[in-house]
Formats: C-alpha cells, structure tokens, sequence
C-alpha cells in the first residue's frame, strides 16, 4: 500500500483514460469500488473483531481480498482524464489516497498480530470514513473550485476576524487609559506597542481587501462554463496561494511583530492578489460588466499595500 501511495504521488499526471469517457459511469464505478473496500474492511473487522481470529492463511487471504479491492480502485481513479480539470483530478486523488493509507494502517495491525481492540476498531472506522467522503466528493471541475475557492475564503475570513478582535482588544484598553505595552516588561511581549497598533490597522485593510478577492471570486466561479477548465484551475492554484501568504502576513503581525519580514510579505501578498485577480479575467465569466469592480479592487490593492508600508515607516523612526 505504501507503494501505492507513492506511485498516486509521483505520477499525478497518470491516466489510463481513454477519449470514451463518460462522467456518469466513472462515478458510478468510483463508489462502488470505494463501497468493496469499506466491505472488505468489515469483514477483517468482523473476523478480528474477537477470538477465536482467523489463522495465518484465512488473516493472509482477507488482507489480499482488501489490497486487491483498493487497487481495483486506484485504477478507477485513474481513468479520470486530466482534461476534466486538475482540480477535481486532485480532489479524488486525495480521496483515494486517503483510503489507500488507511488500508494500509489496517493491514500492518493484522499482519503484525498487534490487535489493540481500541485502535484495530479506530483503523477499521477510518476506512469506512474515507470511503463514504468519495460519495461526497465534487463531480466537476467547477465544483471542486468552487468548493476550493469557499475553503480557501473561509480562511480568510478567519483570519480577518482575528485580527479584527485583537486590534479591537488593544484599542480598547488604549481608549480606557491602559497601557498596550511595555517594552521594559518581558511578559507584555503578548502586547502590541501603541504604533504597533497603528500598523496592524493598515494591515488589516489589505486583509479585507483579501476578502473582497475572494467573494468575486466565488461569484465567477458559479457562473463559469466547464468549458474554461484549465483557467479554473488557474483560479484554484491562486486561490490557495493567496490564503497561504495572507496566513503568513497575519501572523508577522501579531504581538511581538515582526516588521521585517511583514514588510517583505507585504508586496508578495499584492502580488499574489493580482495573480488572483488575472485568474478570474480569464474566465468566460468575466464580462464587461465586470471591469468596474475589478478596477476598483485592483487600486484598492496597491492603496493599502502602500498604506502599510507608508504606516510602518513611520513607525520604525518612530
């Protein structure tokens, strides 16, 4: 199984999908394939579920049976032509690869004889988990990106409320004559200086402009054609890039802030936001009508990126 797992690492790109393809048929053979390996598993439940177990042979004979049931799965999965979206693609690929190394996990408990009823039960509950999320899983590319770009801003607005809870919690202990840090107090490292303050606000407006990002994201998302395939998967990749450096932005900032490297991060995040942003242009979505906002969020990119940098100048010679 270990094998396996490496092989649907290394080879993403495999397939043995041929111009035949029907959406419909590979679904259905997806589940039913993943439906024999939650199956297989509750027979090796059931068999070591007490004593008297299975001897050698019959405990050799149900782990092949299971094996062979996930590779009749893994070679489902890669009839899913790449044309269909890399999005999706990866999503299954996940799914199967989730129910490979459970698989495995399973296998190595029985064959090392190492039956920790606690554990073989928790084993055998994780196969049945990972097959059942394939009869969840999205069944086109735009809805894996979509399902991708909500993930993705989810985070975001994580993120945004966070920080927006602790800048609120510093202003008002400024507001109520408390001091927000000491700098000769080494506990008050937990606390931002007043123009610390100051940047994390700046900061704040390229975060919620993040967010802007994402819920036109969303929306051209929802109306694009499965026809731009590659081009959704364009939007995907930005999507995630743009949560990860604004996760790692956000925590620059957080008391004691790192200005440096907030700064260095600044201008990738507007980066990356413009990336995003030439992403959503190229959809068959985007329309005329779409220009004005585009343009707006385009300048309002470069106005807080400057923002922050204009705040945390003041404060570094402050």
């Amino acid at each position: 199984m270990d094998l396996v797992c490496k092989q649907l690492d290394c080879d993403s790109e495999r397939t043995n999908a041929t111009e035949s393809f029907v959406a419909e048929i590979f679904w259905k053979m997806l589940v039913e394939t993943s439906k024999k390996v939650s199956h297989e598993a509750t027979k090796i439940g059931l068999a070591f579920g007490k004593p008297p177990f299975p001897d050698e042979q019959e405990m050799r004979s149900l782990c092949i049976t299971m094996e062979l049931s996930v590779l009749a799965l893994v070679s489902v999965f890669y009839g899913l032509p790449k044309e269909q979206g890399l999005t999706l693609r990866k999503q299954v690929k996940l799914a199967v690869q989730d129910i490979v190394k459970s698989v495995g996990g399973l296998s190595r408990e029985v064959q090392g004889k190492s039956l920790n009823g606690d554990k073989f039960q928790f084993l055998v509950g994780s196969i049945w988990e990972c097959c059942e999320r394939v009869q969840n899983l999205s069944k086109d590319n735009i809805s894996a990106v979509s399902k991708v770009v909500s993930m993705n801003k989810e985070l975001i607005d994580d993120a945004y409320d966070e920080l927006q809870g602790a800048i609120q919690k510093a202003v008002d202990m400024k507001n109520d004559g408390e001091q927000v840090f000491d700098s000769d107090e080494e506990e008050d490292e937990e606390k931002w200086r007043s123009d610390e303050v100051d940047v994390a606000v700046a900061a704040r407006g390229l975060v919620k402009v993040s967010q802007y990002c994402f819920k036109k994201a969303v929306e051209v998302v929802k109306t694009a054609k499965e026809a731009s395939t590659s081009n959704l998967d364009a939007i995907s990749r930005a999507a995630e890039s743009v949560s990860a450096i604004v996760d790692v932005f956000v925590s620059y900032l957080y008391p004691p802030m790192n200005k440096r490297l907030m700064m260095e991060t600044v201008a990738v995040v507007a980066e990356q936001l413009k990336m995003f942003l030439t992403a959503l242009k190229g959809s068959d979505s985007y329309t005329e009508d779409c220009k004005k906002w585009m343009e707006c969020l385009e300048n309002s990119i470069n106005h807080n990126a400057a923002q922050v940098e204009n705040v945390t100048g003041k404060s570094r010679l402050g």
